[in-house]
């Protein structure tokens, strides 16, 4: 969903076609509308059946209100999240505002958001403090962005400078300060960085999900900067799995979400993806597709790669014309249909207003279609619902809708589900949280356990029924009145053998949001009520045995503190009548106490964030409608560190040797000694091979050469072993001997100088290259470290005879020098020529990590030359990295293949030139005939480590050449003589 603004691209084809009256017992009423005429609707319950655990992570949402502790869960997500970059805090805004990379997650001027991950732990912290699950949003299109400098041009489109890649795996040691100026963003690095702050996902304090990303069937129109085509079938699948493996891999409790699909058509077609005509077989939609090979990626992972299946959900539904979402309240007409709405979540007898319902109706009602897709396809998986909104969500009907979605979510075991707030003003919608979750104002709920209710009028009533426990003690209805003239005699029959007969009554209405007690029902007989209901209003009732008179509960007994790590586990005995707790602190004995908190509805609560050593003084009070209770008798507790197991190694490296391979690691805190551990193929099994190693290195002998060896540490003290380390490996090789004697040496005189050509020593790392002024020397090194088998001497004297010798050189030592060669240089400059080189600029970023160059050879002549004669130079700067070169030629005319290339090294380097690139031509690529040309022949130049370049100094650059022009700055050698150009 967008992060500045409310629109939504969701582009299809489709799109276009496309007062109160008492009957019986007695009641105690508040005032109702007593205008409207009167209908009947009957309302069945039976505590027994259709029993089922109501999640309690659908109660969540996207944006927090005042009141976040009535939210269950909170989801961290949206446009936004898609282009997070966790190391530095920057987020681009896609389509939603000019592409802006900036600080709009986390502010420079709020504190700590200069912190990696600052965006996710403020809000996890949120989440702790209101005991919610937290759903945070990982990285997946495949860039981050890089800083927070505002707008993001088209030309500046990943991969850019702007752009950071995103690396699922970093396949190295971790680290909680993330380095910056690697161009890479860690997805598991900010995993391990989230475990190590908070613990895992099976902790208490731990994140509990992640998201696979936010709406990839949107990326193309909402992050074109980011992944600009529309993503594929099979592309999805893949990302999800790799993303997922690296989470796991660091978390295997948390749990995955996935794929967050917008909405219908990309539940259905994946938006059109461009594979999915091709992949779809008998799949009946996308999802299908997609959760048979999460599953098939999950049995060869031999782990769970997917756990809730994760959709948005923006209702298509009209009245008058109007869609209800995205526009407000609406006409009388759009109210009607978006009170209407939620029934296409579950009732296959309605039919909606809508493009979905007219051209797709076998799809509705949408969650049985779901779960039926996930029972056939990946059986286990659950369901979540993390953005959806009804609209109206400042207007009685949007309130409606919304506590009807949470009693619908609830009845059919939607996992998890989370609000997007589209309207400034949603407080409808939050009042019908507060049904839900806090409808008297004292954090009272309604109950954890569905159970069966039903309504003889679903079209204007809807009904919702809970219990707490297995008691049946105290029975919850959420009673909704949809229709928009008429109250409704609501008669209301309770099936089983546990009497009811007292009620009361709180809700909200058209009159305004506040949530209020409407009145009680006393002398219940028979299980059996009718209570009258205005229209458009949402009741809560709660219904108890025995009398409705309600006083204030007794104080807790039996406080318990007991002491963890920065944290106190707090136990007591239930207060009868009471309906939750509220838990209080102090740092001294007897007080004065502070509320930490309010709304728990157990016997226990764990109070997080202590400092270890200090001891914290705590009572409790019973709450229920009636009000508080005294404070129960107090308990302390005084948090400590605990004796743990060591931290896992870090910083293993694994060196090669002749048979044996050699271990170093960086101490972990704690640890007494190491188990060192090896495998023959990559993540294990591994096997202990050295156990009490008590320094932070190990050799490990009697390797086989050309094997490659896996080795994990873990570390061990009195508390027991940690995990393993990350992985490092090393393939032993057999000693390394001096290289032979460079052979085949020849040099070729040019104009002030020489160029060496000679044939490579076998085990060769590099060559030395020597000269002399007198034929057997003595020889002086010209150059060092020379890793072709090539060499231009330039700076020479012409009319001067050089003698060369070349020696090759390894980590074992030097060989011999070869035998002697020797060229006297000639000449100046170009040597009259038919032959002409043009050149132009494919790329006019001089500061890139890339150089592009395109050539044409031109033949002014009278004659055809052969292209095999032919050596075309360009020169340039490596810009004083250590990294050596790749060259690619792009595409040739006269044949790609027919194209080669090496570099050289001017020696001693030119201020504009240390280093050129030589394409050659074979046989294949033919002659120019006379008058003729090569076309084009373009070159890329790139660093091995993808560095930039500063190509505005080299000799060969011209910024300004963006068409083909003479250009005497590249050179060409026809039989070894230069024909064209001016060397540096």
């Amino acid at each position: 969903m967008t992060s500045k603004n409310t629109s939504k691209k969701k582009a299809k084809w489709i799109a276009a076609v496309a007062s109160a009256a008492l009957l019986f017992p007695s009641i105690v009423p508040s005032a109702q509308t007593a205008s409207a005429a009167t209908a009947n609707v009957a309302i069945t319950v039976d505590p027994s059946a259709e029993r089922t655990n109501i999640s309690p992570y659908i109660y969540g949402t996207n944006q927090d209100f005042t009141n976040t502790a009535d939210y269950t869960a909170r989801r961290l997500g949206g446009n936004r999240m898609t282009g997070y970059n966790w190391e530095n805090n920057a987020s681009n805004a896609g389509s939603d505002w000019l592409h802006s990379s900036d600080d709009y997650m986390c502010a420079s001027t709020v504190s700590g958001c200069s912190l990696p991950g600052a965006t996710v732990t403020k809000f996890h912290d949120i989440s702790l403090a209101n005991n919610s699950y937290s759903l945070v949003t990982l990285q997946m299109a495949g860039y981050a962005a890089a800083d927070k400098n505002g707008a993001v041009s088209t030309s500046e489109a990943a991969p850019s400078s702007r752009w950071r890649s995103v690396v699922n795996s970093k396949g190295s040691a971790f680290s909680l300060t993330p380095d910056v100026t690697d161009n890479n963003v860690y997805m598991d690095e900010e995993v391990n960085f989230l475990v190590n702050k908070y613990g895992s996902a099976a902790t208490a304090t731990g994140i509990k999900g992640y998201s696979l990303d936010n709406e990839p069937d949107l990326w193309s129109n909402t992050h074109p900067r980011i992944h600009p085509a529309a993503v594929g079938a099979q592309e999805l699948v893949d990302r999800s799995v790799s993303l997922s493996k690296a989470v796991k891999a660091v978390d295997p409790a948390a749990e995955i979400f996935g794929p967050a699909s917008y909405g219908f058509y990309g539940f259905y077609a994946l938006q059109d993806a461009p594979d999915w005509a091709s992949l779809k077989g008998n799949y009946n939609w996308y999802l299908d597709y997609y959760l048979d090979k999460m599953k098939q990626a999950s049995t060869t992972a031999g782990k769970r790669l997917l756990d809730v299946l994760d959709v948005h959900w923006y209702p298509e539904a009209t009245g008058g014309g109007t869609r209800i979402t995205f526009n407000g309240a609406g006409s009388l007409e759009t109210q009607k249909a978006r009170v209407q709405a939620p029934r296409s979540l579950w009732d296959s007898t309605y039919h909606e207003t809508s493009w979905i319902a007219d051209y797709f109706s076998s799809y509705l009602p949408i969650i049985p279609k779901l779960q039926s897709s996930i029972n056939t396809y990946y059986p286990g998986t659950k369901l979540g619902i993390t953005e959806y909104s009804y609209g109206g969500e400042g207007d009685i009907s949007g309130g409606i809708a919304q506590a009807d979605a949470l009693g619908i979510f609830g009845k059919l075991g939607v996992y998890f589900a989370s609000f997007w707030q589209l309207e400034p003003n949603a407080e409808y919608v939050n009042s019908a949280f507060k049904l839900y979750r806090n409808y008297d104002g004292n954090g009272s709920k309604f109950g954890d356990i569905h159970v069966k209710a039903n309504t003889s009028d679903v079209e204007n009533s809807s009904v919702y029924a809970s219990v707490k426990d297995a008691t049946n003690n105290e029975l919850h209805l959420v009673v909704l009145n949809k229709n928009f003239d008429n109250a409704q005699n609501a008669t209301i029959q309770i099936a089983g053998s546990q009497a009811y007969t007292s009620a009361a009554i709180y809700g909200f209405d058209g009159t305004g949001t506040a949530l209020k007690q409407i009145g009680t029902v006393s002398n219940i007989s028979g299980n059996q009520f009718t209570y009258s209901i205005p229209p458009l209003t949402a009741y809560h009732i709660v219904l108890k045995p025995g009398t409705s008179t309600v006083t204030a509960p007794s104080a807790p007994t039996g406080l318990t503190a007991a002491a963890g790590n920065a944290q106190a586990v707090l136990s007591w005995t239930a207060s009868s009548g009471a309906t939750s707790y509220n838990v209080k602190r102090a740092t001294t004995s007897g007080g004065a106490y502070t509320t930490v908190a309010t709304g728990v509805t157990g016997t226990t609560y764990t109070n997080t964030g202590l400092t270890n050593g200090t001891t914290y003084y705590y009572v409790v009070s019973a709450v229920n409608s009636a009000g508080e209770s005294s404070n129960s008798a107090q308990a302390s507790a005084t948090p400590t560190a605990p004796v743990t197991v060591p931290s896992v190694p870090t910083g293993l490296t694994a060196a090669a040797g002749n048979a044996q391979a050699t271990l170093s690691w960086t101490a972990s805190s704690g640890a007494t000694s190491y188990n060192v551990k090896r495998a023959t193929t990559s993540g294990g099994a591994f096997t202990t091979v050295a156990t009490g190693v008590t320094g932070t290195s190990y050799t490990n002998t009697g390797l086989t050469n050309g094997t490659t060896y896996y080795y994990v540490v873990s570390a061990v003290n009195s508390a027991g072993e940690s995990s393993n380390s990350a992985q490092a490996s090393a393939t032993p090789t057999a000693p390394v001997t001096v290289p032979s004697v460079p052979t085949g040496l020849t040099a070729t005189a040019g104009n002030a100088q020489a160029t060496l050509t000679w044939t490579a020593s076998s085990g060769a790392t590099s060559y030395n290259v020597k000269r002399a002024m007198t034929s057997g020397g003595a020889y002086t090194t010209v150059a060092t470290v020379v890793t072709g088998t090539s060499y231009t001497n330039t700076g020479l004297t012409n009319g001067t005879t050089y003698y060369y010798v070349v020696s090759a050189v390894n980590s074992a030592g030097e060989s011999a020098n070869s035998s002697q060669a020797s060229a006297t240089p000639a000449g100046s400059t170009t040597t009259p020529s038919s032959l002409v080189v043009q050149y132009k600029l494919s790329n006019s970023n001089a500061n890139d990590n890339q150089i592009y160059a395109t050539f044409n050879i031109k033949n002014t002549g009278t004659t055809a030359v052969n292209l095999n004669n032919l050596k075309l130079r360009y020169y340039l700067t490596k810009d004083t990295t250590s990294a050596s070169l790749n060259y690619w030629v792009d595409y040739a005319q006269v044949g790609t293949s027919a194209v080669s290339g090496a570099f050289g090294t001017i020696s001693p380097a030119k201020t504009t030139a240390d280093t050129y690139l030589e394409l050659s031509f074979s046989s294949a690529a033919g002659s120019i005939a006379a008058g003729g040309q090569t076309g084009e022949i373009q070159v890329r130049i790139a660093k091995s480590d993808w560095s930039n370049f500063s190509e505005s100094n080299d000799y060969s650059f011209d910024g300004t050449k963006s068409s083909f022009a003479d250009w005497n700055k590249v050179t060409l050698y026809n039989s070894g003589s230069l024909a064209w150009g001016i060397e540096p």
